[in-house]
């Protein structure tokens, strides 16, 4: 994470504080930006302890709870069709945008 500022904010922002919602003095107030660098580097090796993915589960559910939900997918009306672990890895966000396009 970076923290760079004090940067221009705006001085319609309720969060402002007044003695720093002074256009003359400060612009448009004086905000503190945060900077997160969430990507990911695909060159990591694949780890067995981990499915052989190349990174960890970020959540995972129980195995018989898994099971019901794929007996029962078609019940849910998502549109799209179970997919496996390994489908699920390789699923890009452009794909699922189609099917689920409010994302």
């Amino acid at each position: 994470m970076l923290t760079f500022g004090p940067t221009f904010g705006s001085v319609l922002d309720p969060s402002t504080p007044l003695n720093q919602a002074n256009i003359r003095k400060y612009g448009t107030g004086m905000w503190t930006r945060l900077l997160i660098d969430a990507t990911r580097n695909w060159e990591f090796e694949r780890n067995p302890d981990w499915g052989n993915r190349r990174f960890p589960p970020v959540n995972t559910i129980a195995v018989e709870l898994e099971r019901k939900i794929h007996e029962r997918w078609a019940d849910y009306g998502i549109g799209a069709d179970y997919l496996s672990d390994e489908k699920r890895e390789m699923l890009t966000f452009e794909q699922l945008s189609k099917v689920l396009p409010d994302l």
